[in-house]
């Protein structure tokens, strides 16, 4: 396939950039390498500055700040790159950047390349809006922001020439594309293709999803390091997975032995992804252990008819993407886990999972003190789970830590 050059390349090699005045007081974020700066945050915007294009970010005094990706259309008006003047924004800053993150994870591609591994986390691998995941051999990839929808043809080339894969496929589905002012788009780019089905295996465990479906992606690559902890709680147990999706977890359960696994999940298709994965793995599960239901309902349902189970997951979709939804997620976290804590059977396991950047380890952590207070059991935090080196945290950027994971213990 041949890729082109974008203009926005072109401008940046040029050096001839469109310089973004921030208001006095506002350059704090910049100078701590935080890569967001709102709209409110800009003093003067010029008219050559499109969006999604590099543009330089100077304070009131016209000092240099930075190089960012401007999008007027976006709240968040700079997606900050560089900080360093004498590096500019080209071609070939973007070819380092890619193979940087990659590099960061040879090992995990060496020792599996039948599985599944995230290769490139946006903002925190300094490349914000793009995302690459790498599943046994096909890669696929997500661009979140005009800007990087701007160089998405160098990203193709880079990723090509990188890492030699069966095939590309972009998958630019998420919602923070709307905001961004884009659509969605999915299409296969180069080398083989996949069709309906990839197959790939994660510690033993097989699953397929078709990568050109619409919807969100059936299959949550962020929380391997989950998975692979709830794995030794699970033998012998009986298993209730809330939220359950595709069976991520309930077939980890499976696998490592569980004596039964319930799944809850209100999305027909998730379930039929699920059972789809069921038979992939060779698993016969009965009809009444695949319950197509809202999950806190459920939960209720079955503290009514005296139900218990050894070990509950709760693994809710983004409840608190910023901090601007963290009072009312609280109350729907709080009311999860109680519900959750009445259906363990004594000295249960729950585990409690969170992908809610808008809802710090600390917050979450005090929902479900506030939760065993009202359901009156007594909680011990038995592990914690954070993120794995597949999706690194930032420390510049916090916002970056948005998994969290409690495995408690319920009496």
């Amino acid at each position: 396939m041949q890729y082109r050059t974008t203009t926005a390349i072109e401008e940046i090699t040029s050096h001839n950039l469109s310089q973004v005045v921030v208001k006095l007081g506002k350059e704090k974020p910049i100078l701590h390498h935080h890569p967001w700066l709102f709209s409110n945050s800009l003093e003067r915007v010029p008219s050559t500055a499109e969006d999604g294009g590099v543009v330089k970010v100077v304070s009131s005094k016209g000092d240099f700040l930075a190089y960012a990706h401007f999008n007027k259309q976006s709240k968040i008006a700079l997606r900050l790159l560089e900080w360093d003047e004498e590096n500019p924004v080209n071609e070939n800053w973007w070819r380092v950047k890619i193979k940087d993150a990659i590099s960061r994870r040879l090992n995990p591609l060496k020792k599996d390349r039948n599985g599944a591994i995230r290769l490139v986390s946006s903002e925190a691998d300094f490349l914000p809006g793009l995302i690459v995941d790498f599943y046994n051999g096909f890669l696929l990839v997500q661009f979140l922001t005009k800007g990087m929808e701007n160089v998405r043809d160098l990203v193709f080339d880079e990723l090509g020439n990188s890492l030699m894969p069966r095939g590309i496929i972009e998958r630019s589905v998420n919602i923070l594309r709307r905001l961004e002012g884009l659509e969605s788009n999915i299409e296969h780019i180069s080398g083989e293709n996949p069709g309906n089905s990839i197959e790939f295996e994660e510690a033993g465990v097989k699953f397929t999803f078709n990568p050109f479906e619409e919807g969100h992606h059936p299959f949550h690559i962020d929380q391997k390091f989950a998975r692979q902890i709830s794995s030794n709680y699970f033998e012998g147990k009986k298993v209730l997975n809330c939220f359950s999706h595709t069976g991520e977890f309930s077939l980890h359960a499976l696998k490592n032995g569980a004596a039964e696994v319930v799944s809850i999940d209100n999305n027909a298709k998730a379930n039929e992804h699920y059972r789809k994965n069921l038979a992939l793995n060779g698993f016969n599960v009965g009809e009444n252990d695949v319950m197509e239901e809202d999950a806190f309902k459920a939960l209720r349902h079955l503290n009514d008819i005296g139900r218990k189970f050894d070990v509950i997951i709760v693994n809710p979709p983004k409840f608190a993407p910023t901090k601007a939804y963290a009072e009312k997620a609280q109350r729907a976290y709080k009311d999860l886990h109680l519900h959750a804590m009445k259906n363990l059977a004594h000295g249960g396991r729950l585990i409690a999972l969170s992908n809610s950047g808008g809802i710090s380890n600390d917050q979450f952590k005090q929902v479900l003190s506030w939760a065993a207070l009202d359901a009156k059991r007594q909680v011990q935090i038995v592990e914690q789970i954070t993120h794995s080196s597949e999706t690194p945290v930032r420390l510049s950027f916090p916002e970056s830590e948005y998994l969290k994971g409690i495995v408690c213990e319920v009496i």
